[in-house]
């Protein structure tokens, strides 16, 4: 059980910044789904290129 526990917490260490990347790239880019755009938190307005 500590195993798991020492392993969740380096798997978080990776994945909480490749969420953070992924928001900045989304951030700057449109949905292919041109119907359908939902609209974006107002957080990630400090993360786009064009303001």
């Amino acid at each position: 059980m500590n195993t798991m526990i020492k392993t969740l917490k380096k798997l978080a260490g990776v994945v909480a910044p490749l969420a953070l990347a992924l928001a900045v790239v989304t951030a700057n880019s449109t949905c292919i789904c041109f119907s359908n755009q939902p609209t974006p938190p107002a957080a990630l307005n400090k993360y786009k290129a064009v303001k």
